[in-house]
């Protein structure tokens, strides 16, 4: 005689399994529904590291953070897109951290030069970058002027050059003007503090300046009072008796 199958115990298992799913549903709409009426899920504190040309509080204005709105909506990388609308900005960092404050690390470009328009200074950014909204708003003393420069669409190749040279050589440069030629239609006049006058290309700025200081050094022991023309192109030399005018 064959055996019935018993079919009760396994309908009393899925009902169980129904059960407990509804109540795991029900405890975490109740768990998110009392962390949203807390204040656990609003935003207590925007904090911001790394500024210099921008405020804290401009990076908070960008980024959407108001402290008081909710957390259930933040999005770090939606965060970091409008950060990245900001033309000083290089790259963020966003992160929560518990319970409910937010950490914005900014990393800015850095600023090379200021470039004389109008009488006043606008900075210039690497990348080419220039920030005429703040002209004349920051501290240009440790940083080289750039004073005559008749083609604009040669600058993002001077922040190029001068981006891949130390800070230590940029900062021996007070002056920085484009001198063309016909065989040198990127040539360009530079001015140390200590008096030299250095000529060469757009194309060798990177490689040439980097034994700049050295080059600088050795004359200046050499000869404490001279201040001559360094020519640093494929053939590099060095006169002597200043010169300041086109050749």
């Amino acid at each position: 005689m064959e055996r019935i199958p018993q079919v009760k115990p396994v309908r009393r298992r899925k009902a169980n399994r129904r059960a407990l799913v509804f109540l795991a549903l029900f405890f975490l709409s109740l768990a998110t529904f009392l962390f949203v009426r807390s204040p656990y899920s609003k935003i207590h504190a925007v904090h911001v590291t790394g500024t210099h040309l921008l405020s804290p509080g401009e990076v908070i204005r960008q980024s959407g953070l108001v402290p008081g709105h909710t957390l259930i909506l933040f999005s770090a990388d939606r965060v970091r897109e409008r950060l990245a609308r900001l033309p000083e900005v290089k790259e963020t960092a966003v992160a929560w951290r518990w319970p409910n404050e937010v950490e914005i690390a900014v990393t800015e470009r850095a600023v090379l030069a200021y470039v004389v328009q109008n009488g006043q200074h606008v900075p210039l950014l690497e990348g080419g970058v220039l920030l005429f909204h703040r002209a004349g708003k920051g501290p240009y003393v440790d940083l080289p002027l750039v004073t005559r420069w008749e083609e604009p669409r040669r600058l993002p190749q001077l922040a190029a050059g001068l981006t891949k040279l130390p800070a230590a050589v940029r900062e021996r440069l007070s002056e920085i003007q484009l001198v063309p030629t016909a065989a040198y239609p990127d040539r360009v006049r530079l001015y140390t503090r200590e008096g030299f006058v250095v000529y060469t290309s757009l194309a060798h700025l990177a490689d040439k300046l980097a034994a700049l200081p050295q080059l600088l050094d050795d004359r200046l022991r050499e000869n404490p009072q001279e201040r001559g023309v360094f020519y640093l192109f494929d053939a590099m030399w060095y006169e002597g008796t200043a010169k300041t005018a086109d050749e």
